[in-house]
């Protein structure tokens, strides 16, 4: 009878070894870098998986990795009495790659979705508010960007994987990415140059612009509410276009139909090709 017992903890127990092994690299390590100012994270990424870097308040700027691996360098600033200790960050491991989230509150939480802060938009006090980080990123080739803050810039440049960038308040820099760019901002500017793949470039407030390179055959989504849109073209640029305004203006430097009633001028430029759009309610367009 003992023997009869013993088989299905014996099991039971297997079990939960193999449950915990599996779900071991989604554990987070938390509570990290709390004392001092500078906090470094350094590790292994594999081409296509994920680098996740995720804040409330300072700037990010990501470059490409000159050893293959990520980098990660944060740095705490306080102004008007905050203090730095309050700050922490978490790294989560996951299937398709590693979340690190800068941490205000010590029952906030990281994973691959962002930092979710309970007391960020109401409860804080000072000594809290008055705290920045400044991530400072370097990315292995063909590892793909996750960027998000919510009062501070984002730049990105010179990176071959596919890179997507949000922030609330702060700029958003996209510059030679050899993939498709997502770069959106809610009150910031937005500025992409060089980007080979597909383009999303959104602002609700900020104005957008693209300058874009000779070699370019994706297609390109700007669009804005109340901002203007720029979009600087190279000799020998191939596209079919379409720019729309609701009470703003449109300058094209190429032939294109317009219709002045609905502000809206459509037209293919070259042999045409690659659709490229621009969007905006009370903001002007330019082409040039």
């Amino acid at each position: 009878m003992n023997r009869k017992l013993v088989a299905p903890v014996v099991i039971s127990l297997a079990t939960a070894a193999a449950i915990a092994a599996a779900s071991a690299p989604l554990a987070a390590q938390q509570d990290l870098g709390r004392n001092g100012t500078t906090w470094t994270w350094d590790g292994a990424v594999s081409a296509g998986q994920w680098a996740r870097i995720y804040s409330l308040s300072g700037p990010v700027t990501v470059v490409p990795s000159p050893d293959g691996k990520l980098h990660v360098r944060a740095e705490k600033r306080a102004s008007r009495g905050g203090d730095v200790s309050v700050v922490h960050y978490a790294v989560v491991r996951s299937g398709d790659g590693v979340t690190i989230c800068a941490l205000w509150t010590d029952d906030a939480t990281c994973d691959e979705s962002g930092a979710h802060e309970s007391g960020y938009d109401s409860g804080w006090n000072d000594r809290r508010r008055d705290v920045e980080v400044s991530f400072n990123v370097e990315v292995p080739d063909g590892v793909l960007s996750g960027l998000r803050t919510v009062s501070g810039s984002i730049d990105a440049s010179n990176l071959a994987a596919e890179v997507r960038a949000a922030s609330v308040s702060g700029s958003v820099s996209a510059t030679h990415i050899g993939s498709r760019v997502s770069a959106k901002s809610v009150s910031g500017n937005v500025t992409v140059s060089a980007a080979s793949g597909p383009l999303e470039a959104t602002s609700v407030s900020g104005d957008v612009s693209a300058s874009l390179g000779t070699n370019r055959n994706s297609e390109m989504r700007l669009k804005s509410v109340s901002g203007s849109i720029d979009i600087s073209t190279p000799s020998g640029f191939n596209a079919d276009v379409d720019l729309s305004t609701v009470s703003g203006s449109i300058d094209s430097k190429y032939a294109l139909s317009y219709d002045r009633r609905h502000q809206h001028a459509d037209g293919k430029i070259g042999s045409g090709g690659a659709d490229v759009s621009a969007t905006t309610v009370s903001g002007s367009i330019t082409l040039q």
